[in-house]
């Protein structure tokens, strides 16, 4: 099995929200950089301590996650909409972000749908 499986950290929605703190080499803090991934779109927002600016930083990750794919680790994260009360949700496909080792990940992923009869 290529991934492993842990919790649900939280559900708001069908998003998925990483943050990063950003640190100099040694060990300054210079700001902070989130990914907010949906259905609809992937953002790539930051903010930063000045004189670093929350654009190089934005540029800074860019190029590191572009320029070097094979130095990412393997990883997957399934966003499922949980809640059981509203159509939308009930009937949303989850989706898989992350990396595969070979491609970034932005698809459906079916076989995470929730079984509802489960729970009625």
């Amino acid at each position: 099995m290529p991934y492993t499986y842990d919790f649900v950290e939280g559900s708001d929605g069908n998003d998925l929200y990483l943050g990063f703190t950003c640190h100099s080499n040694d060990g300054g803090f210079l700001g902070e950089v989130s990914f907010l991934a949906s259905a609809e779109h992937i953002t790539l927002n930051a903010s930063a301590v000045p004189p670093v600016s929350a654009e190089s930083l934005r540029d800074a990750i860019r190029k590191a996650v572009l320029a070097s794919p094979h130095r990412v680790a393997r990883s997957r994260v399934t966003v499922t909409w949980t809640s059981g009360e509203i159509d939308e949700a009930r009937n949303s496909v989850p989706r898989a972000y992350g990396f595969d080792g070979d491609r970034y990940l932005d698809e459906l992923a079916p076989e995470h749908t929730i079984d509802w009869s489960e729970y009625d």
